[in-house]
């Protein structure tokens, strides 16, 4: 199963644990988009031409995924949630969780599923546990709802 991971880009680090969270589930990151990233928070540096082409990549990520993890953090953004438009347009499954979780209307829509905080000790799982679930559920075979 591939998932494509949508995220702050302000929240590198909360973006990489949740990757390596779906690697050792066995589960396909469809694009590790941290590093670029990471670069463009620089703008000086990066051009028009080198922007166009990571949107285009992240989209064609999105669109070859077979579910999308919006992870929400709290910090300003809008990247993730154009993800998860283009995601639920084509009826690829979402799951959303953190703590801005409920943050966009579109959250509420049918082919979403939001993740409630559950009662586990570590605060990342605390927030996105569930959504780890959800997607290993997904993988097995077994169905997200």
């Amino acid at each position: 199963m591939k998932v494509y991971l949508a995220a702050s880009s302000h929240n590198l680090d909360e973006a990489r644990w949740a990757m390596a969270q779906l690697r050792q589930r066995g589960i396909e990151v469809a694009l590790d988009w941290t590093d670029s990233a990471e670069r463009d928070l620089d703008t000086f540096g990066v051009s028009d031409d080198e922007r166009r082409d990571e949107a285009h990549a992240d989209l064609d990520a999105v669109l070859a995924s077979d579910a999308v993890w919006v992870l929400t953090s709290g910090h300003p953004t809008s990247g993730m949630w154009c993800e998860m438009g283009a995601a639920m347009a084509r009826g690829i499954p979402v799951v959303v969780s953190g703590p801005d979780r409920e943050a966009c209307i579109f959250s509420h829509h049918d082919g979403v599923t939001i993740c409630d905080v559950s009662n586990v000790g570590q605060w990342r799982l605390q927030w996105h546990g569930a959504a780890l679930d959800w997607l290993d559920a997904m993988a097995a075979g077994r169905g997200a709802r």
